[in-house]
C-alpha cells in the first residue's frame, strides 16, 4: 500500500461493445417525441406478404383463367415503450454534480444492450412485471419437428426452413440465440462476418444476446427506436448526505412478419 492516496485519473474508456442485438437490428431510430415516448409505435410492415406464380396462357372459351388470390393488407405491428434505467447513490464529496451525472449516464450506456435484449425476449421488467410490449416469448410459435435439439446445425436448419419455406419470408431473418450458442455455431461453421453483422451461410442475421438457455427464436426484421438523449433525475437526502442520480432512456423494439422457436439443448438437458 502506498504512503499517500493514489492520483485520481480519467477512467479508461471501454473497448469494443460486445456483439449482440444492437448489431443485428435496424436502428436504433429516433423514438418520436413526445407521443412515441408515451404511447409506443405502430406501423404496417413492408417486409411481409405472399407472392404467387401465375401462368401467361391465353384463357378463354371453355378454359377460364384461374382466380387470382386476394390478400388483405399486412397486419399492423404495434408495441409499447419501456425504459432502460440506471441509478447511482453516493456521497457527493469530491465530485461535482456534472461528474455524477456523467457517471450514471455511462453506467446506463454500459448495460443498455443486455437490458433491451431481456425486455424484447420476455416482455418483463427487472422484477418480472409485464411491460406491455411486443415480445419474442409471447409471439413465437414452435416450428415443426424433425430436428435434433442437441445440434445447432439442425436447429438453425429448422428455423430457416420455417422462415423461408413455411412462411415465405423474402429477406434475411434474424436468429435470436443465447450467448452460449455462439460458440456452438462458430464450431459448426455457421457464423460468417458480413460487415458489422454475423450471419449464417444462408444470410440470416445472428442476434446473440442475454436470452435464456434452451431455445432459439427466428423472426423477421428487428427494429429498435430510442429517445435521443438519456434523462437524468437527481435528489439529495440531507439526513444521509447522499445524492441519488437516476438515468433513464425510452426504448421501443419490434419484429416483423413471423416468429418461430426451436429447442436447443446442446448438453442434452
Amino acid at each position: 500500500m502506498g504512503l499517500i492516496p493514489g492520483q485520481i485519473v480519467t477512467p479508461p474508456e471501454p473497448g469494443l461493445r460486445r456483439y449482440g442485438l444492437f448489431n443485428a437490428a435496424s436502428g436504433p431510430l429516433d423514438l418520436p417525441a413526445p407521443h412515441g415516448e408515451g404511447g409506443g409505435i405502430r406501423y404496417t410492415p413492408v417486409t411481409c406478404g405472399a407472392a404467387y406464380a401465375y401462368g401467361v396462357n391465353c384463357y378463354g372459351g371453355e378454359v377460364a383463367a384461374p382466380a387470382k388470390p386476394l390478400d388483405g393488407g399486412n397486419p399492423e405491428v404495434a408495441t409499447g415503450v419501456f425504459l432502460t434505467l440506471a441509478t447511482l447513490e453516493c456521497t457527493q464529496v469530491g465530485y461535482t454534480e456534472a461528474e455524477l451525472r456523467a457517471q450514471v449516464v455511462r453506467r446506463l450506456e454500459a448495460s443498455e444492450q443486455p437490458t433491451v435484449e431481456r425486455a424484447l425476449w420476455s416482455g418483463l421488467d427487472f422484477e418480472g412485471n409485464a411491460l406491455d410490449i411486443l415480445n419474442l416469448d409471447a409471439e413465437a410459435e414452435a416450428v415443426s419437428g424433425g430436428y435434433d435439439p442437441d445440434l445447432i446445425t439442425d436447429v438453425v436448419g429448422a428455423l430457416e426452413r420455417y422462415a423461408y419455406t413455411d412462411q415465405g419470408y423474402g429477406y434475411g431473418a434474424t436468429i435470436h440465440a443465447p450467448i452460449e450458442a455462439a460458440a456452438f455455431a462458430a464450431e459448426a461453421g455457421l457464423i460468417l462476418q458480413d460487415g458489422p453483422r454475423k450471419v449464417t451461410p444462408l444470410g440470416s442475421v445472428w442476434a446473440f444476446g442475454a436470452y435464456p438457455l434452451g431455445e432459439v427464436i427466428v423472426t423477421g426484421q428487428v427494429t429498435l427506436w430510442r429517445a435521443q438523449e438519456a434523462q437524468v433525475h437527481t435528489s439529495f437526502d440531507r439526513e444521509t448526505n447522499l445524492r441519488l442520480m437516476v438515468a433513464e432512456r425510452a426504448w421501443a423494439a419490434s419484429f416483423d412478419c413471423l416468429a418461430g422457436r426451436a429447442t436447443f439443448t446442446p448438453l442434452g438437458s
